[in-house]
């Protein structure tokens, strides 16, 4: 009888004991799954970053692969998807001038046999059968510095006035992709003639688009693209370039753009077959294998030049985890823009390469890898309207602000070279100086100074491109 009780207790342990052991490894197994699954989304450690996006959870991105497609291939690889994964796509939406390569796709997923949007993504982005035949990225929204809304009202000059005639002028174009431009606030003509343009993908475009509302009038309710554009005359009209801006506006009135807006904004300048220099003040961090626009910027390298501020959060982006883009790209054809803060201890003279005086400013991101160069942190603007007899003076810091600098240098050096935009983005770089404050935090500790342009060390030293910084 003992020996009965003994052996039942001993297989009551062990069967306690297999169980605690199974449980053990199951919720190892669900702790390494959700750890696997974050670093699917955004390829680093257990949790996402806390600037990182918010993922929309019922949408994704996706690009055919294939160049050239037609609806009805496009139909058999969604519906072979749909099967497979089960489930349905409610709605697409197209960008209108690639082609429709692109496309934003809302789902349905109450009956989907996988884990969530994050799996399908990966699912899509690996494409381990080689049915996909697609790109997919998430969809998300990010947000542009708030600004001064209540100074973009009144409609003194419309669209088509502020539009350069039609001539023969050698000018400079320039994209800027955030939340439109208030063209009260310039006095003369500055916008982008599509008149000659091949290719006018969205039939009734007069000068630029408007992502948000889709319509052909781009103008600022923000501010934001108003400042930014601002600073690109400022510095152009003092250097004489000649210039003319093409606004896309992906930002609303608060601020916000979607990721989808931004590669339909990026895809309509490219549809221009021109080259152009395309200002991005704006950023995300973390989901590092957004492959979509990476694409887009790459297979534009012939003819298109981006400048992208780097972030205005003190991070070190060449920290696993701390990836910014679209700044981070490691593309021929982008250029990435920090913030500094000082002056000259001494205005450079001929033949100096070196300057002191200046240090990385202590709000924008850093990163020896990742950040090609620094511009001022900070911008002094002055603005009025027009027939106005009072201006409005203000100062504004953020790396949104010192990208526009740079994409003005990059003008200037473009009208005097006409170079290919990897040969652009190299000589646009040589213009600055090196100071030891930035070594280890932006590479070769590049500071590129409004006003002040470096010609090397050989020949007549620096260079003033207007009458110094402002």
């Amino acid at each position: 009888m003992k020996k009965g009780v003994l052996f039942l207790t001993i297989c009551v342990i062990t069967m306690f004991w297999a169980c605690t052991q199974e449980e053990i490894i199951e919720n190892e197994e669900i702790l390494e799954s959700k750890k696997t699954k974050t670093e699917k989304v955004f390829g680093k450690t257990t949790k996402p970053h806390p600037l990182a996006p918010d993922i929309v959870k019922d949408q994704i991105v996706i690009q055919y692969k294939k160049k050239t497609i037609e609806e009805g291939e496009k139909e058999e690889i969604k519906s072979s998807l749909e099967n497979k994964f089960s489930f349905k796509v409610k709605e697409t939406k197209k960008c209108k001038c690639d082609d429709s390569s692109i496309e934003l796709w809302v789902l349905d997923l109450v009956n989907s046999n996988f884990g969530d949007i994050e799996d399908l993504v990966d699912e899509l982005s690996t494409d381990k059968d080689a049915v996909a035949k697609l790109n997919a990225d998430y969809q998300f929204s990010l947000f542009v510095k708030e600004e001064k809304k209540n100074l973009m009202d009144g409609y003194l000059n419309s669209i088509e006035e502020m539009v350069h005639p039609n001539n023969s002028e050698n000018r400079v174009n320039i994209a800027v992709i955030d939340t439109g431009i208030d063209y009260d606030y310039f006095d003369t003509p500055f916008l982008y003639n599509n008149s000659e343009d091949i290719s006018n993908c969205l039939g009734d475009e007069i000068s630029g688009w408007d992502f948000v509302n889709n319509d052909n009038d781009p103008r600022d309710d923000h501010g934001h693209g108003t400042f930014v554009s601002v600073i690109i005359r400022d510095i152009l009209t003092q250097e004489n370039i000649p210039y003319q801006i093409l606004p896309v506006k992906a930002f609303d009135s608060n601020g916000r753009g979607t990721y989808f807006d931004i590669l339909c904004s990026l895809q309509f300048i490219a549809s221009k077959q021109k080259p152009f220099l395309v200002n991005c003040s704006f950023g995300f961090y973390n989901l590092k294998n957004q492959v979509i626009f990476e694409n887009i910027v790459e297979s534009n390298s012939e003819n298109l030049l981006l400048m992208a501020s780097a972030g205005n959060d003190n991070q070190d982006t060449d920290s696993l985890g701390n990836e910014h883009f679209p700044s981070g790209y490691e593309s021929d054809n982008l250029l990435a823009v920090g913030g500094y803060i000082g002056d000259f201890f001494g205005a450079p003279y001929v033949g100096m390469q070196n300057v002191g005086g200046f240090d990385l400013a202590p709000g924008s991101n850093y990163g020896n890898a990742s950040i090609d160069v620094v511009a001022s942190f900070e911008y002094e603007f002055n603005l009025k309207k027009k027939k106005s007899k009072n201006g409005i003076k203000f100062l504004e810091e953020g790396t949104s602000f010192s990208c526009p600098i740079i994409t003005a240098r990059a003008a200037a050096v473009y009208f005097k070279n006409n170079l290919p935009p990897r040969d652009l983005k190299n000589k646009v770089i040589s213009t600055g100086y090196k100071d030891f404050s930035l070594r280890n935090k932006i590479k070769n500790s590049r500071i590129i100074i409004e006003g002040y342009y470096n010609t090397g060390p050989v020949g007549p030293g620096p260079s003033n491109l207007g009458s110094g910084p402002m």
